[in-house]
């Protein structure tokens, strides 16, 4: 890395990464979308991916790749995003519990000494559902590649803002967006000086097989329900299911269990609510009788 004493350029070279990793995957998880940028046919593998700004004169009009990166080039303070093809708009809703996964960079950048430009790194729009959600502080200051796996809940360590709110994305708020993507940004704008930025491996990814896979056997050991008094242990059989990779037998048999024994405290409750409780007939006809 070489940086001029005077404007702080940064000429990043392939002299090891510094990367940030953001909500990391637990599992194999299902691609749905991709673009990698690599289309060796044409030598201009853009797949489609455009440029968007608000109009900054310093911001880029064109995008091209190279060696698998889509790459732009500003002139000045600008924000402005890659922003997705029509592949990854639409229904999306399947993306809810999965990630939004990419690698963004900077073959060279001026800061003119000062820290990244505030705004937001991730945008996803839904004009059907007249509502944005974003992400910001993504990207890491002077770092040659920031490697971003962002997790698409509204559960714990979600990230998502509802832009014309400002409040933290619900699981409703995402869902409804993301059933009716009309964009996804993802920003290549980020230093007050000329940068030219890069990014690739782009992915929306479904939720966790391994969880899918696991949620699926643990309902249909639930199903199993023979006739006759049962017990905890009667519910769980395991015979005629096939577990899927990285989910071990016991694992399941607790879960079952433990849904067994849930199951029949609230039928013991459900029986005692429903006990048909004597009541005094002379009362009964006084209440009857009485003002209302």
């Amino acid at each position: 890395i070489m940086v001029a004493p005077s404007t702080r350029i940064a000429l990043l070279c392939c002299v090891g990464v510094l990367g940030m990793m953001v909500g990391w995957g637990a599992g194999e998880r299902r691609v749905m979308v991709a673009s990698d940028f690599r289309d060796w046919m044409y030598l201009k593998g853009t797949d489609g991916w455009q440029i968007a700004s608000n109009g900054e004169e310093d911001a880029p009009t064109t995008v091209v790749s190279r060696g698998g990166k889509l790459q732009a080039r500003d002139s000045g303070p600008a924000v402005w995003y890659f922003c997705a093809p029509v592949k990854f708009l639409g229904d999306q809703e399947e993306a809810l519990g999965g990630l939004l996964s990419f690698d963004v960079g900077h073959s060279s950048f001026d800061a003119r000494d000062k820290d990244l430009m505030e705004d937001w790194d991730v945008i996803v729009t839904s004009t059907t559902a007249g509502r944005s959600v974003g992400v910001r502080h993504l990207v890491a200051p002077w770092v040659a590649l920031s490697r971003v796996r962002l997790n698409i809940s509204g559960g714990r360590g979600n990230r998502w803002v509802v832009q014309e709110t400002g409040k933290p994305a619900t699981e409703d708020d995402l869902l409804s967006v993301f059933r009716h993507v009309t964009s996804l940004c993802i920003r290549g704008g980020y230093y007050a000086g000329t940068e030219t930025s890069w990014l690739s491996n782009v992915k929306l990814e479904g939720k966790d097989v391994v969880q899918e896979k696991e949620e699926q056997v643990v309902e249909r050991v639930a199903e199993v329900e023979p006739a006759g008094p049962q017990t905890a242990a009667d519910v769980v059989d395991l015979s005629s299911i096939d577990l899927p990779k990285g989910l071990r037998k016991g694992d399941v048999e607790r879960a079952a269990r433990a849904y067994a024994a849930q199951k029949m405290e609230l039928e013991e409750e459900e029986e005692i609510v429903g006990l048909a409780v004597p009541v005094d007939r002379g009362m009964k006809e006084e209440e009857e009788g009485g003002d209302v």
